[in-house]
């Protein structure tokens, strides 16, 4: 079984964060590692607060913001959160 890296909202803020280019740079290693060996795994509630975080404080385009987190759904496995 290989292991899972469960990625935070900070690191795909990151991704989009020009502003903090050392930081979206290690971002984007971190991801595209885990892509190359298929360990990326996301939460809804990680979506749920990019997409609050890059439309509201980074003032980025919703639609493109909803593009991107559709391909984030594309490629690697979504864990729903629900309530206990």
């Amino acid at each position: 079984m290989s292991d899972k890296q469960f990625f935070d909202s900070n690191i795909l803020v990151y991704l989009q964060d020009s502003a903090e280019p050392q930081k979206q740079q290690k971002a984007r290693s971190l991801f595209a590692e885990s892509n190359r060996n298929h360990s990326a795994v996301i939460s809804t509630q990680c979506l749920q607060e990019f997409y609050n975080v890059t439309t509201g404080k980074l003032r980025q385009d919703k639609h493109i913001i909803k593009q991107v987190i559709h391909n984030y759904a594309l490629y690697m496995p979504v864990v729903q959160i629900t309530p206990l």
